[in-house]
């Protein structure tokens, strides 16, 4: 079974994710550390395609897996693109078609919001993130999916009502 755990920046899914694999659940973190700093590109275009890229060998690599849990998915280039208002290129709706998830859930935003200078380069406050968040739901909604929406509680409570869900 393929879990996708998506959201916003600062939304608390990789503390869940981090939290579901020391338990001994199967994640794409590790998968992930293979992949995800290699290369880095010069223009914006190449970033949201790197991305892409990576997210699709992190799902290659796990795919097969009874049941893993993936922290973020193919869908977020997608939502980049909507955030800042730019067209979505078509290959990023087919690969959205073609790369299923089983079961999906998203995080809800914080309430206060703490930009992470090295990895929030989009969210900036609360209202982007809630921004942020509508549009994955959209998304989402859009490729077939009825998201989990996971409430802002503490992570063991977040683990208890993913697996509850499962």
């Amino acid at each position: 079974m393929k879990v996708l755990i998506t959201g916003s920046c600062g939304s608390g899914k990789t503390t869940l994710m981090e939290e579901l694999d020391k338990k001994g659940y199967k994640t794409s973190l590790k998968v992930e550390k293979d992949f995800w700093f290699e290369g880095s590109p010069k223009e914006r275009s190449d970033f949201e395609r790197m991305i892409l890229t990576k997210r699709l060998k992190i799902y290659e690599a796990i795919k097969d897996e009874p049941l893993v849990f993936f922290d973020r998915g193919v869908f977020d280039p997608i939502v980049y693109r909507k955030f800042l208002g730019q067209e979505i290129p078509d290959d990023y709706r087919q690969i959205a078609r073609t790369y299923r998830y089983d079961k999906v859930f998203i995080t809800e935003p914080l309430d206060s919001h703490e930009p992470n200078p090295e990895r929030d380069h989009l969210i900036k406050n609360s209202e982007d993130a809630r921004k942020w968040h509508s549009f994955m739901l959209e998304t989402l909604r859009e490729f077939g999916y009825n998201p989990i929406v996971i409430k802002n509680m503490p992570v063991e409570d977040r683990i208890a009502f993913v697996l509850q869900h499962l």
